[in-house]
């Protein structure tokens, strides 16, 4: 056992006083390796198919992760960094996992203390822990109303996700992180929504509508042609003086920027908002229609249809 550290100058230093910057020495990343294979080695039990390890699978693959970070940097002469970074491709892992393995590196260089797992399934277990749980929903927060599961993997590549390195090697894999949305109250559905905000129910609109809009249209609408199921037209009663009244209507499509957007992570808690109508960047497709002549036409037979472009401010861009 050794209780001691030693830098690149040969200087001894006591224990706790190791920098994380200083190089480890060939001669004491050997001593690392023998001491770590001695634990591993000593940890396993039984024979052929039910040898385990008393340390559980997670700690034991972090030691062989530590070992061989090790032994690249006695055998290959790399650098802890280069060494860490090596050993995490070959374990099929990333720059995150590297970063954790120098540390597990240099807490063991201090005082022999190695990585412990405190779940021993992660998959299931690990999102029981109500401080990691909190920093992912957290970080999801701040991605704004449109999240996806794999802002659940980005958020191990953060400073924030240093703290929880004890739970878990490595980020989840795709499959397991839609399975912790669904364990943080988020649910893949359309978008919860109330009725769209577009004045139409405003006090003065509905005034106009009942006292002036319906009275007008019943007295014109006396003088208008109609048809029958039969496509016959049926021509309007008119009083002496009286002319038939062409009414033109005026059609409008408006499509929304976000009108596909519909479905997405929605969080248990959330409630439905109410929409003001047009909100976002849009394209309207406006024209004029008749029941007597059909679609409004030039003297030379063609339509003045022409799509508008509008921002998110109401203003023109075409």
């Amino acid at each position: 056992m050794y209780q001691h550290s030693i830098d690149h100058e040969g200087t001894y230093h006591h224990e706790g006083e190791t920098s994380n910057r200083k190089p480890i020495p060939r001669a004491e990343a050997v001593a690392m390796v023998k001491e770590l294979q001695r634990m591993m080695d000593s940890s396993i039990h039984g024979h052929g198919r039910t040898r385990v390890s008393s340390f559980g699978d997670v700690v034991l693959t972090r030691l062989r992760f530590m070992a061989g970070t090790l032994n690249l940097m006695v055998e290959m002469n790399k650098n802890l960094v280069e060494a860490s970074q090596t050993a995490a491709a070959v374990f099929l892992r990333g720059p995150w996992a590297a970063r954790q393995v120098r540390k597990w590196i240099r807490a063991f260089q201090v005082d022999q203390k190695l990585p412990t797992n405190l779940y021993s399934n992660w998959n299931g277990s690990v999102m029981e822990d109500e401080d990691l749980s909190a920093a992912i929903q957290e970080w999801l927060r701040q991605k704004g109303k449109y999240i996806q599961a794999r802002d659940v993997l980005d958020f191990f590549g953060t400073d924030a996700a240093e703290e929880f390195a004890s739970l878990i090697d490595a980020p989840p894999s795709l499959r397991t992180a839609q399975r912790w949305m669904h364990r943080m109250g988020y649910t893949w559905m359309k978008e919860k929504r109330n009725q769209f905000s577009d004045g139409h129910e405003r006090e003065d609109v509905v005034d106009y509508r009942i006292n002036f809009y319906i009275p007008e249209w019943t007295k014109l609408e006396r003088r208008m042609r109609k048809w029958d199921g039969e496509g016959n037209e049926i021509p309007p009663k008119l009083n002496e003086g009286e002319q038939i009244v062409v009414v033109w209507f005026h059609d409008e499509s408006t499509f929304y920027a976000h009108d596909r957007r519909l479905t997405r992570w929605v969080h248990e808690n959330e409630s439905a908002r109410i929409y003001k109508k047009g909100e976002g960047v849009s394209l309207m497709v406006a024209d004029f229609i008749s029941a007597d002549y059909g679609w409004l036409r030039s003297r030379c037979g063609e339509t003045p249809t022409e799509p508008v472009e509008r921002t998110a401010e109401g203003e023109s861009a075409k």
